[in-house]
């Protein structure tokens, strides 16, 4: 191979090599949710075992004016959280919560807005133990949108969902 071929087949593949790189999600936690200098409130875990989602929605979850990170819109992400099934298809969740610890939303007051991820999945999920945290991966929005059990901040667009290590 003459040293013309051969830098010319390095130059593509450098300049390939972050087109590859650009489709993997970015790694993003709870904290990344959130601006700068926002705390979210600690969780109230002293109240009732269960809910009542009919009440007013601010006197069950905290912060509803939590303010989000608009770089974080239209992002390829992985997020790890617990999963709150919202809607199903038989045995199937096709929706659900995706939360930071578990039990949010059902056991104790959920957390602020900006805290809950609402994710649409491509494919339904069956079999997920509801207790393990799981990453979720795919487009991640910034779309307020009411559910039965809260307001969350996010959606996303799961398109994968794989089992958190510790």
């Amino acid at each position: 191979m003459s040293r013309m071929s051969a830098f010319l087949i390095t130059a593509l593949l450098l300049a390939w090599q972050p087109l590859v790189q650009a489709s993997e999600p970015q790694e993003v936690y709870w904290e990344d949710l959130v601006p700068e200098g926002w705390y979210p409130p600690e969780p109230d875990f002293s109240s009732s075992f269960f809910i009542d989602h009919e009440a007013d929605p601010a006197a069950v979850q905290p912060s509803m004016d939590a303010p989000v990170v608009e770089s974080m819109h239209n992002k390829h992400v992985k997020i790890p959280g617990f999963i709150l099934p919202v809607e199903f298809e038989g045995d199937a969740v096709i929706e659900f919560l995706l939360v930071p610890y578990v039990g949010a939303c059902i056991h104790v007051p959920p957390p602020p807005p900006n805290q809950i991820v609402l994710v649409e999945l491509e494919e339904p999920l069956v079999g997920t133990d509801l207790f393990d945290p799981v990453w979720v991966e795919g487009e991640l929005r910034i779309e307020s949108v009411r559910s039965l059990y809260a307001q969350s901040s996010y959606t996303l667009a799961g398109k994968e969902i794989t089992k958190y290590e510790w």
